[in-house]
């Protein structure tokens, strides 16, 4: 289904619940994507944009080991920043499924490297 096929079905959940019942969601069958929002997450157990928080880190491998478990794919967003570490440490612990940015934050630094590109012209 992956790639041209009929597609895969994400499905998002509110962190504050889902934590609570992450192996029954991650058994329900059709569902291809458990998907992380770490910015959710992180507020969510009391440590807003911490994502590398322990609390944070533990209720990552606690929704991935669920995942696996039930042969779903992991996915973690909220992880914006030029540092990547924290998306090698996702893709480590087992995530396949990032979503990188948002098209406002990449039209921004798309903009931004224009502006410099044409303001390094020489007349």
């Amino acid at each position: 289904p992956y790639g041209g096929g009929q597609g895969m079905v994400i499905r998002p959940e509110p962190m504050w619940a889902a934590l609570e019942q992450v192996d029954e969601i991650a058994a329900v069958a059709g569902v291809d994507v458990l998907h992380i929002g770490s910015s959710d997450l992180s507020s969510d157990l009391g440590v807003p944009g911490e994502q590398t928080h322990p609390k944070v880190k533990a209720a990552f491998e606690r929704i991935v080991a669920a995942c696996h478990k039930h042969g779903k794919i992991p996915g973690i967003g909220g992880l914006a920043g030029s540092d990547t570490s924290n998306y090698e440490y996702a893709i480590k612990l087992g995530a396949r499924f990032m979503s990188a940015g948002n098209e406002w934050a990449l039209m921004m630094a798309a903009g931004r490297e224009r502006v410099k590109a044409i303001r390094a012209l020489t007349p």
